[in-house]
């Protein structure tokens, strides 16, 4: 059977990403470490050849926006990054408007 993950392996020649706090998947991904509240999102872009992680805080600026955090080079170093930045993301969280969209689960 081909799912959308033998899609994304035989265009990139690589594993899927994946991290215990990462929930979702092919591209979009809604870090929380269960059962607290959701952290953020990991958007994964391309950068030319290579694939790019960007890390948003999970609300909005007063303009609607994600608010960004960073760029990283692997799923795994954008949720590491945030779990470690926890308690500055929760202030800017805590400081902006809510992410009207549900976590990925």
């Amino acid at each position: 059977m081909n799912g959308s993950g033998d899609a994304y392996r035989r265009i990139i020649n690589k594993p899927i990403p994946a991290h215990p706090h990462a929930h979702g998947g092919f591209g979009l991904w809604t870090i929380q470490v269960k059962p607290g509240p959701a952290l953020g999102w990991v958007i994964i872009r391309s950068n030319g050849h290579e694939p790019r992680y960007h890390a948003y805080a999970y609300c909005r600026d007063a303009g609607g926006r994600r608010p960004w955090l960073r760029e990283f080079g692997t799923l795994n170093s954008a949720v590491a990054w945030m779990l470690q930045h926890e308690s500055e993301i929760r202030e800017l969280i805590a400081g902006s408007e809510p992410e009207p969209d549900e976590p990925i689960t």
